[in-house]
């Protein structure tokens, strides 16, 4: 059961009374040899075997344990077993396994090899024994050595390699598979949906998101970016809606951005209004223009059946020749230009103008350095509130970035 988020930054934390999860179930389910893939209960089915599939997760899971308690050491080790005997010689996995120990299988590529490499590279960089973590490398290693012809395998792999980069292992092998599974991606259809039209097991987490962001930009994005494809595939079949409306309705997405993606993906005859065109717009009347004012006066503007190319050259227009301190003899709109026309009068109606950014506090010192400080020092796994500024941590439970949960604070999910 997850603990409740904070609904507003404050000092302090609420006292959590959840119980913290335990393995007992897992515990149940696995023997000398591994993870049993199917119960009933709390009993094991033993005529069922065991699968790689199910024991990756496994190992996935204990690996990423804040506490290495003695009975997370056992499973780590079991499971780590289970995988390293499944590998063959020629890098592909057996999946299968009986119940005496037996292997029922041809080895394979296919989603279990994948998942094997995934927490076969989690447990590489998380896992806390040193040999461990060796020889999950060393697995992971075996396993690279091919690739599998399906996306879903070859997007696992790219997890688990990706575990590996982001840790610093600049291995070529690691981001040879890396470069690999991810160009797999777009090109997944009609095998595979991405997003798929519902989020499961097998659809990487919010957490595996934020991970893989750390260090881009905001991570507010990376979780914006994950709803949205969520929601796309929900609502929208997986394909970005080509309506106004719908796309302001997705998490993320404000009146720039879906008009951006209307008339530069869909080359629809809309007006986009980013900071040097509302700069433009503003000096052309002389006026501080507020948003409505200013999306109105670009939507007039839009020449029929141009809008794409309109807004490249506006645009364009901005960023070369009409910048803060602008170059009107260069500027094709200076005979029109009221601001120029009037010989620039203070104040300059850009400034404050609907649209147009203004300067950024410094990053040193801000809370965006502090909260970029906790992402990253969770990105390896939960750690303990009392590390980190109750303030900053609750802005980013607050944002949706992270959960707390037995006075640990960990990557959303």
């Amino acid at each position: 059961m997850r603990a409740p988020r904070l609904t507003s930054p404050g000092l302090t934390f609420p006292k959590i009374t959840l119980t913290a999860p335990t393995l007992d179930h897992l515990v149940s389910l696995t023997d000398e040899v591994g993870l049993f893939e199917h119960a009933r209960g709390s009993e094991p089915r033993r005529e069922h075997g065991y699968c790689v599939d199910d024991v990756a997760r496994g190992l996935l899971l204990c690996a990423r344990e804040p506490e290495t308690t003695p009975m997370v050491s056992t499973l780590t080790e079991r499971y780590l077993q289970f995988l390293e005997s499944a590998i063959a010689p020629d890098g592909r996995s057996h999946n299968r396994r009986a119940a005496d120990g037996a292997w029922t299988d041809e080895p394979g590529d296919g989603d279990w090899w994948g998942r094997s490499i995934w927490g076969l590279g989690v447990a590489a960089c998380m896992a806390s024994s040193t040999l461990t973590r060796s020889r999950a490398r060393q697995a992971v290693v075996r396993l690279v050595m091919i690739r599998s012809p399906h996306p879903r395998a070859m997007t696992f792999a790219a997890l688990g390699v990706g575990e590996l980069v982001l840790a610093g292992d600049r291995d070529p092998t690691f981001l040879s598979m890396l470069r690999d599974g991810l160009a797999v991606i777009p090109d997944t259809l009609p095998g595979w949906d991405w997003p798929e039209p519902r989020l499961r097991y097998s659809n990487a987490s919010l957490a595996e998101a934020l991970r893989l962001w750390q260090g881009l930009g905001y991570p507010r994005r990376a979780r914006n970016l994950h709803l949205t494809a969520a929601l796309v595939g929900e609502r929208h079949d997986g394909a970005l809606p080509d309506d106004l409306d719908a796309l302001l309705a997705l998490p993320g997405i404000g009146p720039y951005t879906a008009r951006a993606v209307l008339a530069f993906a869909f080359e629809r005859d809309v007006a986009v209004v980013d900071t040097n065109i509302a700069r433009v717009l503003a000096r052309s009347v002389g006026d501080r223009l507020t948003p409505k004012r200013a999306q109105s006066i670009a939507d007039a503007a839009v020449p029929v059946g141009d809008g794409w190319i309109w807004n490249q050259v506006l645009m364009d227009l901005g960023a070369t020749v009409c910048r803060p301190t602008p170059r009107c003899g260069d500027c094709p709109l200076a005979a029109s230009c009221r601001w120029h026309l009037g010989g620039h009068p203070e104040p300059d109606p850009a400034v404050g103008s609907a649209g147009v950014s203004t300067r950024q506090a410094p990053f040193e010192g801000s809370d965006r350095q502090a909260r970029g400080r906790v992402m990253a020092a969770l990105h390896s796994g939960p750690r303990p509130t009392v590390e980190f500024d109750h303030r900053i941590l609750a802005t980013l439970v607050s944002d949706g970035l992270v959960e707390i949960y037995a006075e640990s604070a960990r990557l959303a999910n």
